[in-house]
């Protein structure tokens, strides 16, 4: 690989290291508020919130979540798995912040 080559691929890695840092990285397509907004959300009776199965959920935001510890924040909204102790991740809530 060419010197020009290699300073282009290590521009573009600190550029995305300077975008983690900063807080802009892009989220996946999945984590876009239309494409979370459209997974057919089911209203909690308290009027409070909403819910979804897990296992219809974008991988991207079961894997966010698990990062995270089970909860967090996109797009204004409140992320938690919720479940039964025997199953804890069962349901995703959100809930608008």
């Amino acid at each position: 690989m060419s010197l020009e080559g290699r300073l282009e691929r290590i521009e573009k890695m600190l550029e995305r290291i300077l975008s983690i840092l900063e807080g802009r990285e892009a989220k996946p397509e999945g984590l876009k508020p239309e494409g979370l907004d459209a997974l057919g959300w089911r209203a909690y009776p308290s009027g409070r919130g909403e819910w979804i199965f897990s296992d219809r959920a974008p991988a991207q935001l079961v894997k966010e979540l698990e990062e995270k510890g089970g909860s967090c924040t996109l797009h204004g909204y409140r992320y938690r798995f919720r479940g039964p102790p025997d199953n804890p991740k069962k349901f995703i809530a959100r809930v608008k912040l």
